[in-house]
């Protein structure tokens, strides 16, 4: 590498020591949770479930929860409704280039050494990956540049282990840095070993989970199961002792049995192979229903759906038991939102507009009548 007279070289960071680490538990640090467009206020509740007052909920734009934390970030981890969680700090300057001068670069290889300690033991950080508008451009690749070599790390053309966004700040002027807190996001799920076309999001299959609100000893069925995303997550949330998985595909039900048993739920899920119009179950069987519905784009057909859907109601009202509740997904709105106000069984309690993957699926909380 070349020296350039009068230019200063950036010292890297060095590894925390125990002493920081331990301190670093008890500072307070401004974050920012990613989480699908419309479950903002899962997000928040969870994060006042599991933390209580070592956090504070600042806002909720859409796609994020800002919060407030204090104690060790290792904690954040077992967030199951959040996309990636990200460290913030906020620069009072006019654009990013300024990033550059001295005070604001040290609070960004501060905020890097932060998350590299963080990540040290389990999963050491390699490589930096910058994702901002212009990220292209001559201050974007001298900024990655400056900060990987500060960093100690290796810059990335895409996806790198640490993940830093730069974008204009939330509120009034200035920019923001945000470095994800693990090398991979959260919703990534370690059990994930078999990824079926179409299959749903985990954290979309945790929120579906936790509006079933099941009660002990309830009864619980996976319509069209799939890989077996809303299984997994709904047995951790519940320890349900009656859980079964369906789906027509033998294909789909061997990759749903992959990632059940890596999940290590293969003793708590059973999978079986039927056809959801058609159920090998006595009526009043079930007490929660959920299903991840056909959009009719990559996974079937509207045309299919006009079929498929009146009549997997129907099925799913002769299984169900008196006041059971059905948790479903779909992008057929139009479809299924007539198919319930005409239906003589179930009703609509309430419905949750998301967007996932450019898309704007809705996921319904029906209840049985009687």
């Amino acid at each position: 590498m070349k020296s350039h007279p009068g230019r200063k070289r950036r010292r890297p960071v060095p590894p925390a020591s125990p002493r920081q680490q331990s301190e670093s538990a008890q500072s307070s640090y401004l974050l920012e949770a990613e989480v699908i467009e419309g479950l903002e206020e899962f997000t928040a509740a969870e994060i006042e479930a599991l933390f209580g007052e070592a956090a504070t909920i600042q806002a909720r734009p859409k796609g994020a929860v800002r919060f407030t934390f204090r104690g060790n970030l290792a904690r954040l981890e077992s967030l199951q409704t959040v996309q990636a969680v990200y460290l913030v700090v906020c620069h009072a300057i006019p654009r990013p280039k300024a990033l550059l001068g001295d005070q604001h670069l040290r609070a960004v290889v501060n905020q890097i050494s932060v998350v590299k300690a963080l990540n040290e033991r389990k999963n050491p950080l390699k490589t930096l990956f910058i994702s901002a508008a212009g990220s292209d451009s001559r201050v974007m690749e001298r900024i990655r540049q400056t900060l990987a070599s500060a960093a100690q790390l290796t810059p990335a053309d895409d996806k790198g282990d640490l993940w830093i966004r730069i974008r204009p700040a939330l509120e009034g002027n200035g920019w923001e840095t945000l470095v994800r807190l693990t090398a991979r996001p959260l919703a990534t799920r370690e059990w994930r070993i078999c990824n079926y076309e179409g299959a749903l999001n985990a954290t979309v299959a945790q929120v579906m989970a936790r509006l079933a609100a099941a009660k002990p000893g309830d009864r619980s069925i996976n319509l069209l199961c799939g890989s077996g995303s809303i299984l997994i997550e709904y047995a951790a949330v519940y320890n349900s002792s009656y859980l079964i998985g369906i789906d027509y595909s033998a294909e789909v039900l061997h990759c749903a049995r992959k990632n059940i048993d890596k999940a290590q739920l293969d003793n708590v899920i059973r999978l079986l192979q039927a056809d959801a119009r058609h159920l090998p179950f006595p009526d009043n069987s079930f007490d929660v229903l959920l299903a991840d519905l056909p959009f009719g784009q990559r996974v079937g057909s509207h045309r299919e759906n006009l079929e498929l859907y009146p009549q997997l109601l129907d099925e799913a009202s002769r299984i169900a038991a008196p006041r059971a509740r059905f948790i479903a997904i779909t992008h057929e709105v139009n479809l299924f939102e007539r198919l319930v106000r005409h239906h003589n069984v179930w009703e609509s309690v309430r419905t949750i507009r998301i967007t996932l993957r450019g898309l704007h699926p809705r996921i319904y909380v029906l209840r049985r009548r009687s």
